[in-house]
């Protein structure tokens, strides 16, 4: 074979890689949903809980006219990417964890990422931190073990 035959193959199995491992990124559905998480500050854990710098817990209650709301499942959680704000499963636990040491994200930010509003038209909200009052809940920063409550009414 000549050399220009080489070069040919090579480049062609180049293309080949870049093209295997760069389709699914460029073809995943919610570019545009990680993207938003980005513009608020969230970033996307593409490894899930690995090479994680921390990983704590805050707790998250939700209550309308006195009626308990379940969080919902999988918040922040999508093919090829977890938000460094999520959950898991029903019980109002929010996941906070980061490859970089040292980040912290507000209450704010979680609701951002659910794609819900904290403040809901109509509604008064009164919210706690660990049973004390809570004057502003949206600049709130999730810390490990913290217990939140909203409560939403008429």
């Amino acid at each position: 074979m000549t050399n220009k035959r080489y070069t040919v193959i090579g480049i062609v199995i180049i293309v080949f890689l870049v093209g295997l491992f760069a389709w699914p990124k460029i073809m995943n559905p919610n570019r545009a949903r990680i993207k938003e998480w980005n513009d608020k500050g969230v970033e996307c854990l593409p490894l899930g809980h690995q090479n994680l710098a921390f990983h704590i817990h805050s707790n998250l209650q939700i209550f309308i006219n006195d009626e308990p709301r379940d969080i919902p499942a999988q918040i922040g959680v999508v093919s090829q990417c977890m938000a460094e704000v999520h959950t898991h499963d029903t019980s109002g636990a929010i996941h906070i964890e980061s490859t970089k040491p040292g980040r912290e994200f507000t209450l704010e930010q979680f609701f951002k990422v659910w794609g819900e509003p904290l403040e809901k038209k109509g509604l008064t909200l009164e919210a706690t931190l660990n049973n004390a009052s809570l004057a502003a809940p949206h600049t709130l920063i999730l810390k490990d073990q913290d217990s939140i409550v909203l409560r939403y009414a008429e």
